[in-house]
């Protein structure tokens, strides 16, 4: 697997990218505006170019852009679903002028409309989207479960990946929202199921990266939170087990852990790596 952090662009795309040099990232992932506001601020072109060279000349990919957590294309609200939109393209303009090969996306809450009827606003939301940019892939990302949310099953994920283009479209396993969202992978045993049941359900094929996240909270909670890398309720024996399956250890992942400290980031960097050694 190739190893990577999710890159805080806080202090500049420039610096994002000098930092994933300096951990030694071999892949990255990073937002492309506010994930926690609409307003999407000026987007430096310049910066952006030298984020590419910097990446590139230090072989950092695939890169990942992740959309906002307010986009909801399973909303049934008009104006909402709207707004989704027009921000997923900006997103995925965005991805492009930075390199990205993939966008990662939650598909959102239905928000009383009910489960079927969220997960055909965002098949068809998706649909709208692909006519209209070519570019990066989209990586539908599995989620806890809480509330409204869909996306947690795996069922659920391929009822909107199977209509459309695998050659365009994916998905990314959050190893976290898995855990909580009921499919236990502390053990070995645990994620031989869960993989076979991703398998049955979807096919292999169609994940492209994962999200390396342990859970603060129990298997079947619905709690998202993340904790940092064997600390939390998947341990040791369950990364170990993700990090060899043979579906997985192909694919770049992608660490979204804590910064409790200034060195976290390398620490698990250089845990994973050892596991995975």
């Amino acid at each position: 697997m190739r190893f990577g952090v999710h890159l805080n662009i806080g202090k500049g795309l420039v610096r994002a990218a000098e930092h994933g040099v300096a951990l030694g990232c071999e892949c990255a992932q990073v937002f492309v505006r506010n994930p926690r506001g609409w307003a999407a601020g000026r987007f430096d072109e310049q910066a952006a170019a030298t984020f590419v060279q910097i990446t590139a000349e230090a072989g950092i990919r695939p890169l990942a852009a992740h959309s906002s957590y307010l986009i909801n294309l399973a909303s049934p609200d008009p104006a909402l679903r709207t707004r989704s939109l027009q921000a997923v393209l900006e997103d995925c303009r965005r991805a492009r002028m930075l390199g990205c090969r993939y966008l990662v996306l939650h598909a959102g809450h239905h928000r009383g409309s009910g489960l079927e009827a969220g997960l055909e606003a965002v098949a068809t939301a998706l649909q709208e989207v692909l006519a209209a940019a070519m570019e990066p892939m989209l990586l539908l990302e599995n989620t806890a479960g809480a509330g409204s949310e869909v996306g947690h099953t795996w069922h659920q994920l391929a009822s909107v990946l199977n209509r459309l283009p695998p050659a365009r479209t994916g998905m990314c396993l959050d190893t976290c929202h898995a855990h909580v969202a009921g499919y236990d992978v502390s053990s070995a045993e645990g994620v031989e199921i869960a993989l076979a049941g991703l398998q049955r359900e979807l096919g292999l094929a169609r994940l492209h990266l994962v999200h390396l996240n342990d859970a603060r909270a129990l298997a079947g909670s619905r709690w998202d939170a993340h904790e940092h890398i064997g600390e939390g309720t998947i341990g040791e024996e369950g990364f170990r087990a993700l990090l060899h399956h043979p579906a997985l250890r192909d694919l770049p992942g992608i660490l979204e852990t804590p910064h409790r400290t200034p060195d976290d980031d390398a620490r698990m960097l250089s845990r994973l790596r050892v596991w995975a050694a």
